[in-house]
């Protein structure tokens, strides 16, 4: 076995060519972590501990013949990275909860942190770009050109030349999590659009998209694949009198995305058809020619096909929880904020998105809720897709912002109350008053705390705490706690209470100082002692009387005779 520090991916010591450990100590490089001793060590460790020549052994311990072949070819993708510079080179620091900035570029979790992540040192950059090298921090960072910080690797020397290569070519391919030399075993299909299907806008898109399950071959997009035409002003497209739309441009985003300029074009109120051929010699096809299926059958072969509707005397978009879920949430946001996406901490899904908005802090701005009912300007989902937010980027992240009439109408929404249902009741976010009382310090022994807690809908249960531990729960009124002081130390104590009610709000109550004492104050008082008077003069035998008094109670009664 050996330790490797190369920082080189290239370096010509490839696992292919490497001898059986024999045992002993080799020569190792110095690298990136610039302590040779330590992997010196390592090596004699291993050495120790290893029985055997190792003549014949790979360096799994299995028999050269049996090892499965290493590829070691330098490739710009995503897995080669990983394996040949994030996870020996950046794990070092980025790894487990402990990592700067919480950047952790383990296998499990490097892509999704970094491909369309905002950086955190340099807000509004996103950490890779797909397609966008020059403007993703990774690379400023590696290539040392970042505004802030030092360059990475940090304490040792930078990348190679052929290393930065690679990354620069797997953002400039689109920053892809696999490797596109590797066929899919199923062809391409049409995962997402905009417009949606059968969407009726009040006026005409600037840009016509669709998204790909897989990269596609960019050499096949063209005005002659990506089709758009109008109806004529029937409703029709069989007889004779459609209009085709001729596009500015059609383009290949991030490997993935099929855009149409329209920028240039006039479309009047019609019905449109957009069209993606999977058919004939020029049919869209992905990286390794598996051609579009466009009727998502499992078979290659077959157009895609959606329709939208222009519509400028349309009412436009409606002011409700139904609507924003459909033509703005699930349209355009689940494809991150959705279970598996790389914004999963914030689920936009249907079941997910008024529970996980709605009188919710925010993890971006913790002092403001997602959702402030009754007031949008201090709600941070309207601050992100204005683009006001004191940190990051606007949203929808990576696309044109939403248009302004249907910010306008998720406004509405929010000055109305945040509404799930129309005519629903207003939601309760108004948290219970809460007073808590103890007896006089100091306390000691079974002490009696009380709460006094309203709420216009009820309270559902009342928490004690002392110095923010919990003592206990009392789920009805009265409510009252017995604090057995003996079973916690002498000392000061801040007492609290929180109470819940049934919408979810808490209310806290002011604390309380207070000390516990049950430690006894030290005894300094004598016994009162007397002798009872025999009577005088004494012969023979005589019984000698004591009287003994004490708070505490007399231990030992001593009687002595001229002081002896």
């Amino acid at each position: 076995m050996e330790f490797r520090c190369s920082t080189n991916p290239f370096d010509a010591t490839k696992p292919a060519a490497k001898k059986p450990f024999s045992g002993k100590v080799r020569r190792v490089r110095a690298g990136i972590f610039n302590a040779p001793r330590l992997c010196v060590l390592l090596l004699v460790t291993l050495a120790i501990g290893c029985g055997g020549s190792g003549e014949g052994l790979d360096q799994t311990g299995r028999p050269v013949d049996e090892s499965p072949p290493v590829d070691n070819t330098p490739k710009a993708d995503f897995a080669f990275l990983q394996n040949s510079v994030l996870t020996p080179v950046c794990t070092v620091c980025h790894l487990g909860g402990a990592a700067p900035v919480g950047l952790r570029l383990d296998s499990a979790n490097a892509y999704d942190m970094l491909v369309n992540v905002e950086s955190v040192q340099a807000p509004g950059v996103l950490r890779v770009a797909p397609g966008d090298p020059d403007n993703s921090y990774l690379i400023q960072k590696l290539e040392g050109t970042a505004a802030v910080g030092g360059q990475m690797p940090i304490g040792g020397p930078p990348l190679d030349a052929p290393t930065l290569a690679l990354f620069r070519q797997w953002i400039s391919d689109g920053a892809l999590p696999v490797d596109t030399s590797i066929p899919p075993s199923t062809p391409p299909t049409v995962i997402a659009t905009t417009p949606g299907t059968n969407a009726i806008l009040t006026s005409a898109p600037n840009e016509l998209s669709a998204e790909f399950s897989q990269a596609m071959d960019a050499s096949l997009v063209s005005s002659l694949t990506f089709e758009l035409r109008g109806s004529g002003g029937d409703g029709t497209f069989a007889d004779g009198n459609e209009l085709s739309i001729s596009p500015s441009a059609v383009t290949l985003v991030n490997g993935t995305i099929i855009t149409m300029d329209l920028s240039a074009a006039t479309l009047d109120n019609d019905l449109y058809e957009a069209r993606l051929t999977g058919t004939g010699a020029t049919a869209l096809a992905d990286l390794n020619g598996l051609v579009l299926d466009g009727d998502a059958d499992g078979t290659a072969g077959g157009d895609f096909v959606w329709r939208f509707t222009i519509d400028t005397a349309a009412t436009g978009p409606t002011p409700t929880w139904r609507w924003i879920q459909d033509n703005v949430y699930t349209a355009t946001c689940t494809q991150c904020h959705a279970a598996g996406g790389i914004a999963s901490f914030l689920m936009l899904d249907e079941t997910n998105s008024f529970a996980m908005t709605v009188n919710r802090a925010s993890s971006g701005a913790p002092a403001l809720d997602l959702i402030e009912p009754f007031d949008p300007d201090n709600s941070y989902l309207i601050q992100k897709l204005e683009g006001t937010a004191a940190a990051g980027s606007q949203m929808p992240l990576g696309q044109a912002p939403l248009e302004a009439n249907v910010i306008e109408a998720i406004r509405t929404w929010v000055t109305n109350g945040a509404l799930l249902e129309p005519g629903d009741p207003q939601p309760d976010t108004t948290a219970p008053d809460v007073v808590l009382t103890v007896p006089a310090s100091p306390l000691s022994n079974t002490q009696l705390l009380a709460v006094e807690a309203s709420d216009d809908t009820g309270v559902t249960a009342v928490r004690f705490y002392a110095s923010g531990t919990l003592l206990g729960t009392d789920n009805s009124p009265p409510y009252e706690f017995s604090w057995d002081t003996t079973t916690v130390a002498d000392g000061a104590y801040s007492l609290s209470a929180e109470a819940d009610d049934a919408a979810g709000n808490t209310g806290v109550s002011a604390s309380v100082s207070t000390t516990v004492n049950n430690t006894p104050a030290p005894d300094t008082t004598a016994p009162d002692v007397s002798v009872v008077d025999p009577g005088s003069p004494l012969s023979g035998t005589v019984n000698l009387m004591l009287s003994a008094i004490d708070d505490v109670g007399v231990t030992v009664a001593r009687l002595y005779i001229n002081d002896e």
